[in-house]
């Protein structure tokens, strides 16, 4: 009788999710974990220590959160969200999980812990395999099968814990028995919870690709009206026109509603059918992200196709950059976390999304920022959608000088390390506060990164930082160091030797050592020329520039 007790009760906990809420009136905590254990100082434990840093920063201002790092057999997968807490509370609960799992459950490779007391209600759970409904890392890091979970094993209670001791003693072979089919019964609770609201736009993408939202888009139909897309943006007049991208001319409208859209009426001549269309869009707007712009649906009339955007008041990167919109100056923290913002984006078109994007026009002017300063990448998906294993362009080329990957400009080769080199670019633009071709350089330079490599040997950082930054109490140095030291790597000549997004964002963090900084500048690629240049003019100077941040990055 005991036995079928316990095993229905972990039956009926299981089943309300991975991601289920606290389960009331248990007092105070409940721990699982995985019988297999890993040592000390090991890749498993080393990775591990990433994934809790990352959930430790990002949950309490997010509520939820997901990360995977790490590269096969010893990738880690981890999950945390708060309740009802405030920020400083849901990084208290996070420590009591963590220092819970340590005591409980030292060494594991998986482990679940629930927080449940008057004042902190969270849950943590981290596994050696992804366990999080439509999360994703790159090919090469996830195993060809998934491997089964292992039931969870029930610990020796702590002192202190009566309340516990009821559950975790007497658990016999057949309760195991039990709990082998209740993770079966798993499979279908990731189904029911998948259907439900997640606080998790990654999360929410995942379900969108797989069609569990059907055609639609929070309750709307994905097609637009065209009529009405004219009626809301004044019949495409210029006073509602907020600029003109490389795919066409973007407008602001209001709907009938009265919710803000920006409306794309896209200039490319194709030789795609309606249908062909049609199906291409459904896909890119089931690619959501925080940190890419939302597309809400689209409107075809004969050969006019128009998508429609959510609409973000803050305009474009460039010019919020240059101040040219007169109303917002970004200070150090603000540029550092839109940096960041970017590198996430771009990580989950390349690693992430069911579908590999590759933008190919990453530059400042397709970052878009929301009311809070948030960075959005626009225009992804649109030029092309990639397989995985796609390495060419059978089309022409298509970008901007200045920000394009030699291998690319010249060859046509194309491949996520491509975007890798235009995000260094813009991380330049957004450290130094000038455009990747500013009037201010001198004719002599091509451009931005060109300019950084022409330092002589006693250059440092504040001749490269916006000069409005250095008067700014919140500067960091040391965050700019980093941020040049990445934008160098980003943009070596090597493709290969560029690092992905996602250690882009783990370098940023603090999670990933900077790799030790190029020797010689990149084959440069700007307006004026479309040429190979000569190494040699560039070699002396170039190892002298990245051996002075070598020296001022060293400590950190």
């Amino acid at each position: 009788m005991e036995r079928r007790a316990v095993a229905v009760f972990l039956l009926v906990f299981l089943c309300r999710g991975v991601f289920a809420s606290v389960p009331s009136g248990i007092s105070p905590n409940i721990v699982y974990s995985n019988t297999r254990k890993t040592t000390p100082g090991s890749a498993f434990k080393l990775n591990l220590d990433v994934v809790l840093g990352f959930l430790f920063k990002t949950v309490p201002r997010n509520d939820s959160a997901s990360y995977g790092f790490g590269k096969y057999p010893d990738t880690v997968f981890g999950y945390c969200e708060c309740y009802n807490m405030s920020q400083g509370d849901c990084g208290q609960c996070f420590n009591i999980a963590r220092d819970g799992i340590d005591e409980a459950a030292p060494l594991t490779v998986g482990a679940q812990y629930w927080v449940n007391s008057s004042s902190y209600r969270c849950y943590l759970r981290f596994e050696n395999y992804n366990f999080i409904p439509g999360y994703e890392l790159p090919g090469d890091l996830s195993p060809a099968v998934t491997p089964v979970a292992i039931p969870p094993e029930i610990p020796e209670a702590r002192k202190g814990s009566s309340s516990r001791t009821g559950v975790i003693v007497g658990v016999t072979a057949g309760a195991v028995a039990a709990l082998a089919a209740a993770v079966g019964v798993l499979v279908f609770c990731f189904r029911t919870k998948s259907r439900q609201n997640r606080r998790l736009d990654d999360q929410s993408s995942s379900l969108r690709q797989h069609g569990e939202f059907g055609d639609s888009f929070e309750g709307r139909s994905l097609t637009f009206d065209y009529e009405e897309l004219k009626l809301a943006t004044k019949e495409f007049g210029e006073q509602n026109k907020l600029g003109q991208g490389g795919f066409g001319p973007v407008y602001k409208g209001v709907l009938t509603d009265g919710s803000e859209v920006a409306v794309k009426k896209l200039s490319l001549h194709s030789s795609q059918g309606n249908q062909e269309f049609v199906n291409e869009v459904n896909i890119i707007t089931g690619i959501q992200h925080r940190n890419l712009t939302r597309l809400r649906g689209y409107s075809v009339k004969g050969d006019e196709r128009l998508l429609v955007y959510e609409y973000l008041p803050n305009g474009s990167l460039d010019r919020t950059l240059t101040n040219s919109n007169g109303k917002i100056v970004l200070d150090w923290p603000t540029r550092y976390n839109i940096a960041i913002g970017v590198a996430r984006g771009l990580a989950y078109l390349h690693e992430e999304s069911q579908i590999q994007i590759i933008h190919r026009d990453i530059k400042a002017s397709n970052i878009l920022l929301d009311k809070d300063l948030t960075p959005k990448i626009s225009d992804f998906g649109i030029s092309k959608l990639f397989d995985q294993d796609r390495t060419s362009v059978d089309t022409k080329i298509a970008g901007t000088y200045g920000y394009m990957a030699p291998e690319y400009a010249m060859g046509g080769r194309l491949t996520v390390k491509a975007d890798v080199f235009s995000f260094g670019v813009l991380l330049l633009e957004i450290i130094c506060g000038m455009k990747c071709r500013d009037p201010r350089l001198s004719p002599n330079y091509d451009g931005i990164l060109e300019w950084l490599w022409s330092f002589h040997p006693g250059g440092n950082v504040e001749e490269i930082v916006d000069k409005e930054l250095l008067r700014s109490k919140n500067y960091s140095q040391t965050e700019a160091l980093r941020s040049i030291h990445i934008a160098l790597l980003c943009t070596h000549e090597d493709e290969a030797s560029r690092p992905s997004m996602s250690e882009v964002v783990a370098m940023f963090l603090g999670y990933l050592k900077l790799a030790p900084l190029p020797t010689k500048s990149p084959w440069y690629f700007g307006l004026r020329n479309l040429r190979l240049l000569d190494h040699s003019s560039n070699t002396g100077g170039s190892s002298n520039t990245a051996e002075t941040f070598r020296t001022e990055t060293s400590s950190q």
